[in-house]
């Protein structure tokens, strides 16, 4: 009777044991497939926020800056070197890359407004934009001075849906029969905004 008993017991024990193993590895392998599941989605995710923030966006919309102009001409006619600008940049695609991106813009400026002055320019650029949202663009500038080149180099700061690009443009001094010697050369800082879509 007492072997009967101790065989049953260990049997018990056993079986117990053997019932706490099996409901560990059950456990293991269900986290382990929870982990990878959990891992695999989160490399989906990244993947998908990866692929969204690195789509190249249209910069398209209002500008503000200003302008600071070298002594010449322009400068002497409007008693100042130093001009605001508003205005608005329009542009369209010619080459869609996953890296790059060719672009035609368009940029209409009104000057001086702070000076009870209306100074336009138009300007219309070729260039290419990076998926890193580096730009750069050359092309030529109408304005008060007659047609000049300008040169123009930028970047877009990205904060969520909002798109803050800045541009930097030279427009280099050149001899004006119009005005009568030389224009001066013009540097401009412009800022615009628009939201992602």
């Amino acid at each position: 009777m007492k072997k009967t008993t101790l065989i049953s017991l260990f049997l018990l024990v056993t079986l117990i044991n053997l019932h706490s193993q099996v409901a560990f590895q059950t456990s293991s392998i269900n986290n382990f497939n929870s982990s990878k599941e959990i891992i695999k989605n989160s490399k989906l995710e990244y993947t998908i926020d990866t692929q969204n923030n690195l789509k190249i966006s249209s910069l398209a919309g209002p500008r503000i800056g200003f302008t600071i102009i070298t002594p010449g001409e322009i400068s002497d006619e409007i008693e100042s070197n130093f001009i605001t600008q508003y205005g608005w940049q329009w542009e369209t695609r010619f080459a869609d890359g996953e890296q790059v991106v060719g672009l035609i813009e368009w940029i209409l400026l009104a000057g001086g407004m702070e000076k009870g002055l209306f100074l336009p320019s138009i300007s219309s650029l070729m260039g290419i934009r990076s998926i890193h949202n580096y730009e750069f663009a050359v092309g030529p500038n109408l304005s008060v001075a007659g047609v000049g080149f300008v040169v123009a180099v930028g970047f877009n700061k990205k904060i969520g849906n909002l798109n803050m690009p800045f541009h930097f443009a030279f427009v280099p001094g050149k001899d004006s029969d119009m005005l009568g010697g030389l224009t001066g050369s013009r540097f401009s800082v412009m800022l615009g905004f628009n939201f992602a879509k």
